[in-house]
């Protein structure tokens, strides 16, 4: 009988192949399925985490994971995108982030990532405290960083709050025998979905034997078909104050993508997610 812990591996992160050896089991999850174009110059603080020689050459084929500008020289992503098959974080040089534009390679522009700094209480096997902040080498200039909530602001985070993701990731889900892979539209599309309850996420999971949602470092989002996938993983889900986009939640995994089941997102006015942010950005 297969462990939980097995079946969690299987249907939550990528195996991303076709990498440097000491990159070949680095993990992905949850492009966004059912959504729309994202208009040209919207969501400037979107970038894309780019994993060279990854697939090859290019913005397209080396998209990894989504991320956004906190400030001009800090990426906030998942923890998953940054770790490898070793529970190791993956060196900087490894890493590129492509900015400026909607569209893969139409445009953007490239910046080299200096360090690679993961939550220090990450859990990949209960996928806790999945947020990561990329340092890069040069500021990013003329990009407003997103907000994030303050440290217990639950704005936007509530029941039935009205919430956004975005991101380059698969627009659908593809299997095979390698397991599930990245395949990124070269558009930004997004999706407006609704948060769920941590009673009614926990038990539309229950369903199918999965446990352990964290409520106080996660929460759930879903909406019809609607859903962040593969390639989305580190991206933004994120709730708008007047025209300011508030940034609330890091997409961090899901039940394959827009099955039905709610994704979850790493919650990020958790005062020990939020804080150590702060303190990250203020130190490095």
């Amino acid at each position: 009988m297969m462990t939980r812990a097995r079946t969690w591996f299987l249907v939550f992160l990528v195996a991303l192949t076709a990498m440097l050896p000491v990159l070949a089991e680095a993990r992905v999850t949850p492009e966004v399925t059912n959504g729309n174009k994202v208009n040209d110059g919207d969501y400037p603080w979107l970038v894309s985490v780019q994993m060279t020689k990854m697939e090859g050459n290019g913005a397209l084929r080396n998209h990894m994971c989504g991320g956004t500008l906190i400030d001009s020289t800090h990426v906030l992503t998942a923890a998953h995108c940054t770790i490898g098959k070793d529970d190791r974080t993956i060196p900087a040089k490894y890493y590129k982030v492509y900015y400026g534009s909607t569209q893969l390679g139409e445009r953007g522009r490239f910046e080299d990532v200096a360090r690679v700094i993961a939550h220090p209480n990450y859990n990949p096997r209960a996928i806790t405290f999945d947020a990561a902040i990329l340092v890069l080498k040069r500021p990013i200039e003329g990009i407003e960083p997103i907000a994030l909530p303050d440290a217990g602001d639950r704005a936007f985070s509530n029941e039935r709050d009205r919430v956004t993701v975005a991101g380059w990731g698969s627009t659908k889900q593809f299997g095979g025998k390698k397991g599930y892979r990245i395949r990124s539209t070269r558009d930004m599309m997004e999706a407006n979905i609704e948060v769920v309850s941590n009673e009614r996420c926990k038990a539309s999971l229950r369903r199918i034997g999965v446990t352990g949602v964290n409520g106080e470092k996660s929460f759930c989002a879903a909406e019809g078909g609607k859903d962040a996938c593969y390639g989305d993983s580190g991206g933004p889900l994120f709730g708008m104050d007047g025209d300011t986009p508030i940034q609330v939640g890091i997409v961090s995994w899901g039940i394959g993508c827009g099955l039905g089941y709610p994704g979850v997102y790493t919650r990020l006015s958790d005062p020990s997610i939020r804080n150590w942010i702060a303190d990250q950005v203020r130190d490095s």
